[in-house]
């Protein structure tokens, strides 16, 4: 209880910024303020708590006394500010955290305005020959740290919030605090995905169903085009007539199926049932691999070969812009030029359902019309000659 008796007030986002102890930490902590009291007095600003939550929910608890002492700031802004900067002073901080409270901090420094112009006030300014740091910049020499890693906490924090609001209020400090299996890496990996597909994949790992985010995602959405059921993935229409402006006509489809063909219109189509790999290859081909296992760049290395043979005089290739991947890498040493698409295909099924993969993808071409080809598709993203 407070020593005054006046009521404590509790903003709920103040409270979000402040990071989450561990269960060990919040129980070392109650045994403390059990046996010693709470000798550290509570901050408020306004009769708002803005340090030292989980000390006031244990003397609540507990029915035990504390102090408190009063800042002023001019607004709620500015005590946000001082709760970030509080924060990041903590010693037992975990990098997550850190990571996310730093990023958090560049994006609100970065959105001061110092003038009618719109300028940050850490934006550089020349003027009576004095030069100010960026915002990046002047962070990272508060933190020792390098700006480039400010900016990748940004990034990381962005990614954060946007998790969270398609998830659960609770999953932030999950990930901040490593309860659950999620790296940064993780996290901006799931940020890409869809709202309802982001929480399919926490779901998954928060309930041990999946071990790991990518295990997770595998499950979620696997791009496969060549096997039955609902794991068929047809390419929309718009990708097919633009193929068909720079071909002419698509010989083949390797990896398809009847009711794909009916958009394809593909002169000879394998299905699964035929064994494309198996196969001879020739013409003008159309290529949407299966995203399965190592179908993905079995059907990558088979196209590069044939091409590279002359069997295949033409390809267009839709497949995950996964440019670390060995099978791109086979893709693109043949390829005349590339296109990487805006936004991610939505590709149909059987039962009339959309589906979206979890990253951006790319349309690879090979043969010798690489202007036609950057014409009809760089309608669709940015390419490029190679």
């Amino acid at each position: 209880m407070r020593e005054d008796g006046i009521c404590m007030i509790i903003d709920q986002e103040f409270k979000n910024l402040i990071p989450r102890l561990t269960a060990e930490e919040y129980e070392q902590l109650e045994k403390n303020i059990v046996a010693e009291g709470c000798r550290d007095a509570l901050v408020t600003w306004r009769g708002i708590l803005i340090d030292g939550h989980n000390r006031y929910e244990i003397c609540s608890k507990h029915e035990i006394e504390y102090k408190t002492v009063t800042m002023e700031f001019a607004d709620k802004e500015l005590v946000i500010d001082w709760i970030i900067n509080n924060q990041l002073g903590r010693r037992n901080l975990t990098p997550t955290n850190q990571s996310y409270l730093r990023g958090l901090q560049y994006q609100r420094e970065k959105k001061k305005v110092s003038n009618e112009k719109g300028v940050n006030q850490f934006s550089e300014v020349r003027g009576n020959n004095c030069t100010q740091p960026k915002t990046a910049e002047r962070l990272a020499e508060q933190h020792n740290v390098s700006p480039r890693t400010i900016k990748n906490d940004a990034e990381y924090t962005k990614a954060v919030d946007e998790v969270v609001s398609n998830t659960a209020p609770e999953v932030k400090q999950q990930i901040l605090n490593r309860e659950i299996p999620i790296t940064k890496k993780d996290t901006l990996e799931i940020a890409k995905a869809e709202p309802e597909e982001q929480k399919e994949i926490i779901r998954q790992v928060v309930s041990g169903e999946s071990k790991t985010v990518k295990e997770a995602i595998e499950k979620k959405a696997p791009h496969v085009s060549y096997n039955s059921g609902n794991n068929e993935w047809y390419t929309p229409e718009q990708y097919i007539l633009a193929a068909k402006e720079v071909m002419g006509e698509i010989d083949l489809d390797p990896a398809s199926s009847e009711f794909a063909n009916q958009v394809v219109g593909a002169k000879q189509i394998y299905t699964v049932d035929d064994d494309g790999l198996a196969k001879e290859w020739a013409g003008k081909v159309w290529l949407n691999p299966p995203y399965a296992g190592e179908l993905v760049s079995l059907f990558c290395n088979k196209i590069a070969e044939h091409y590279n043979n002359g069997d295949v005089t033409e390809a267009i290739i839709l497949v995950n812009n996964a440019t670390e991947t060995g099978w791109f890498g086979t893709l693109i040493e043949p390829a005349s030029s590339v296109v990487f698409l805006k936004g991610r295909v939505r590709y149909y099924t059987v039962d009339g359902t959309k589906n979206t993969p979890l990253q951006g993808q790319a349309v690879v071409y090979m043969g010798k019309s690489p202007d036609k080809f950057l014409q009809c598709f760089s309608r669709l993203g940015w390419g490029a000659m190679l």
